[in-house]
């Protein structure tokens, strides 16, 4: 597939193209697998977020036509602003509550989403969790501008004049309510400049990928290791001792 992906016809028309779709961000994905193989993808990303109202309208109108239960689609129609408000606009989550009161009749409760939010963690890096803490709390000190942008494009979080908030309500109350609480002051100093290390390292490479260019930061297959010793505080002599082997192969042998 690698091999015929980069093959061109003598009017320079490829002989085969692909996209692919996925929750994590693909030079992520290089990241932590270290195969050159996935080299052939370069073209940037294309973030799915939230459909504006319009668009939500039509697509809520269309779903409620297609319920058999003639009865139920007044209540249904009149629903469609709490559906809206709740999903933050994302399809997936709108039909997930359409479903929802088609059953039960009943709107749902702010525990609505948590195992769907539980999967997102997953997914999301430190800064990105570290950043929605923030916002779910009010706070406005949230100043990296890369992890912002990037949530920003997923649809997560809205810009409201000079001011940031989370997208979907039950997603800030998530975040508010998890056992372990993502507080900037809860986040050891050195996590916090280890997360910000980690988006520049990423953004490095994204545009080496979107200028078709060789990466500065080569792929190693222990990427998570390293990152982890990176943000552990050094509180023993093997602590110091796994963050200086991190941070040489971080520095020397992934630019070598």
């Amino acid at each position: 597939m690698r091999n015929l992906g980069q093959k061109t016809t003598t009017d320079g028309n490829k002989l085969f193209t692909f996209w692919i779709a996925g929750a994590v961000d693909w030079v992520e994905m290089c990241t932590s697998t270290g195969s050159p193989q996935l080299n052939i993808i370069d073209s940037p990303t294309i973030f799915l977020g939230s459909l504006d109202r319009e668009s939500f309208h039509a697509m809520w109108e269309h779903e409620i036509n297609s319920c058999q239960d003639e009865g139920k689609k007044p209540f249904l129609f009149g629903k469609e602003e709490m559906a809206f408000t709740l999903s933050g606009g994302f399809p997936f989550f709108g039909k997930q509550i359409g479903s929802h009161l088609l059953i039960s009749g009943k709107d749902p409760d702010n525990t609505f989403f948590d195992n769907h939010f539980k999967d997102m963690l997953k997914v999301l890096n430190e800064s990105e969790k570290q950043c929605l803490s923030m916002l779910a709390k009010g706070h406005q000190n949230c100043s990296n501008n890369i992890v912002l942008d990037r949530l920003e494009y997923t649809g997560l979080i809205k810009k409201q004049g000079q001011k940031y908030e989370i997208n979907i309500p039950y997603l800030a109350i998530f975040f508010n309510t998890m056992d372990k609480v993502l507080s900037k002051d809860s986040i050891p100093e050195t996590y916090q400049i280890a997360n910000e290390a980690e988006e520049y390292y990423r953004l490095i490479n994204q545009n080496c990928t979107n200028n078709k260019k060789p990466l500065v930061f080569g792929l190693v297959p222990e990427s998570s290791e390293i990152w982890k010793d990176i943000r552990t505080p050094c509180k023993s002599r093997t602590d110091f001792g796994n963050f200086a082997s991190s941070l040489y192969k971080l520095m020397f042998e992934t630019t070598r």
